[in-house]
C-alpha cells in the first residue's frame, strides 16, 4: 500500500500533455497521485503567466510560485533556472518532463521511489 500522496501541478495547454514552459503557462492541472497507480485530477488552476517576454520580476515570481504552496511538485516541459530556484526555496520540486501527463506523473513517482530507497 502506498504511504505518500504526491500533489503535482502540471503545466499544460490541453489537459493531455505536459507541453508548456512553467513561466508561460496560464493553466495547471493539479493531481493527487501515489505509487500504487492512483492518479486523480483535483482541479484546473488558472494563473497569470510569470514570464514577461523572457524577464521575470522577483516579486511576481515569488507570488506566482506561492500559488502552488499546496503542491510538492511541478511538472512542465521547461522550467527556467530562476523559477526552479524559487520553487525549491519554497519546498517545491520541479521536473522538466514533456509528454503525456499520466506518463510524466508515473516517471516522477518512479524517480521519487528510487530516491526513497536510499534514505536512511
Amino acid at each position: 500500500m502506498a504511504d505518500k500522496i504526491y500533489t503535482i501541478a502540471v503545466a499544460t495547454t490541453d489537459g493531455e500533455m505536459s507541453d508548456t514552459h512553467f513561466g508561460r503557462a496560464d493553466q495547471f492541472y493539479i493531481y493527487d497521485a501515489d505509487s500504487d497507480g492512483y492518479v486523480e485530477l483535483r482541479e484546473v488552476r488558472h494563473v497569470e503567466p510569470i514570464c514577461k517576454g523572457g524577464y521575470h520580476y522577483k516579486d511576481e515570481m515569488q507570488r506566482g510560485v506561492e500559488k502552488f504552496a499546496d503542491c510538492g511538485y511541478i511538472i512542465a516541459a521547461k522550467v527556467g533556472e530562476g523559477a526552479a530556484g524559487v520553487l525549491s526555496q519554497n519546498g517545491i520540486k520541479s521536473f522538466e518532463i514533456a509528454g503525456y501527463i499520466y506518463d510524466a506523473i508515473d516517471r516522477l513517482i518512479e524517480y521519487e521511489g528510487l530516491l526513497n530507497l536510499f534514505e536512511i
